[in-house]
């Protein structure tokens, strides 16, 4: 159970990215994550960040705060180098309108809901 929820998640990832780089086709960074999350970090290694970014500011992106992604919000941690998106510049740039905005909050969504859904198909 597990092992699917890691291949949905690797593919959300992916797909997430890929709307961002369509998005900001001039953040080198967003490619450079693109690949690294496509085979060169372990999928579980970034589920593992993902858990400890978002699990603990799931009332953050339920009340779409976003100082969320100001603070918090890491594609790629510590293990593997400094954050490769920079949200922050992401979130404040003048090229994001409220439907961008909304869009990612919802993508945010899916990752609190695949989150949890691993973390529990642990325990059981």
């Amino acid at each position: 159970m597990s092992t699917q929820i890691l291949a949905k998640f690797n593919r959300a990832v992916i797909q997430f990215i890929d709307e961002l780089i369509e998005q900001f086709p001039c953040e080198p960074d967003l490619v450079v994550a693109r690949v690294m999350l496509n085979g060169q970090i372990p999928v579980k290694d970034v589920m593992d960040m993902f858990i400890k970014t978002i699990e603990p500011c799931t009332q953050n992106i339920k009340n779409r705060d976003e100082s969320f992604f100001l603070n918090e919000f890491k594609l790629v941690g510590n293990k593997h180098g400094d954050k490769l998106i920079k949200f922050k510049k992401i979130s404040t740039s003048e090229d994001i309108d409220s439907d961008d905005k909304d869009a990612i909050w919802r993508w945010m969504d899916l990752f609190v809901l695949i989150t949890s859904s691993y973390t529990k198909s642990l325990k059981t």
